[in-house]
């Protein structure tokens, strides 16, 4: 009996461990898309900006 109930609390702690290693992989990943994301947005205004400038010079 005491074998059984420390197996499952061996699953239980296991399965939470992964729970928890697989939330804070997708914080990571989450993060790490923002990141890309705002640093993407940050530079199609420069981007647009450099091609305005090119454009203005010819007039």
């Amino acid at each position: 009996m005491s074998e059984n109930l420390k197996f499952t609390v061996r699953v239980r702690d296991v399965s939470l461990s992964i729970r928890m290693d697989l939330t804070s992989i997708f914080n990571i990943l989450f993060h790490l898309y923002q990141e890309s994301s705002s640093s993407f947005r940050k530079e199609v205004p420069d981007k647009v900006k450099e091609q305005i400038r090119s454009c203005s010079s010819f007039f």
